[in-house]
């Protein structure tokens, strides 16, 4: 195998076991501030200890785990503080974004709104089923809602932000909908943000979202 293959194959498989561990922290397969050993994922996994330290310092930098030098490797906590710093950050990055998706937004965008909406409100609705895999589509039809509704902002980095930040954010979330047994209200809170966007008043509407992206501490910690 050449270099470049084998260099492309580590990638690949350090993206794979990347993303398996990142679900099972939102999840909380692996809960907060559990040690993450490297021999024990090994087998956990059946990876090798290259990509799992490659996948875990990515992951250190994305905010699901910490690397402290006594300690190793550990699921980063769940603390009020970091998940009211984490609400902050998401307020002033994704008013802006939606500030510029209503400033360029054509009916196209409003369309993908709308059906991200349904898409979500069905998920919901489905909520009844295998407890597993009803959270996942909830997750991520909820995750495809708010990426619908900043669908058209021009900003890449804007837009990646909002990914990592929404990411670290579905830790917390993860909590609400493991013990949630009626989300109606939710699919509610989730349509009036959209009314207030496709209203087209882009003051009214970022002042929605402020709120609502602070509902999830409020749901949290009371």
């Amino acid at each position: 195998m050449s270099s470049t293959m084998e260099i492309a194959v580590k990638e690949t498989l350090t993206e794979a076991i990347l993303e398996r561990l990142a679900q099972d922290i939102v999840s909380g397969a692996l809960p907060p501030e559990q040690n993450l050993r490297i021999e024990q994922l090994k087998e956990q996994y059946g990876v090798g200890a290259s990509p799992l330290r490659e996948a875990l310092t990515k992951l250190t930098s994305l905010g699901f785990v910490t690397n402290e030098t006594r300690r190793g490797f550990r699921v980063a906590p769940l603390t009020k503080k970091d998940l009211d710093d984490l609400t902050r950050v998401r307020q002033l990055i994704e008013t802006e974004a939606l500030r510029e998706a209503m400033a360029v937004a054509g009916a196209n965008w409003e369309m993908e709104i709308a059906g991200a909406f349904a898409k979500l409100s069905l998920a919901v609705t489905r909520q009844r089923d295998s407890a597993g895999e009803a959270q996942r589509m909830i997750e991520q039809a909820h995750k495809d809602f708010h990426v619908a509704l900043l669908g058209a902002c021009t900003s890449p980095r804007l837009m990646e932000l909002q990914s990592t930040l929404y990411d670290q954010a579905s830790r917390y979330r993860h909590v609400i909908l493991a013990g949630a047994h009626e989300l109606d209200g939710f699919v509610e809170c989730h349509e009036a943000l959209m009314r207030l966007t496709l209203a087209g008043d882009a003051d009214v509407a970022a002042q929605a979202l402020r709120d609502h992206l602070a509902t999830t501490s409020q749901d949290v910690y009371g």
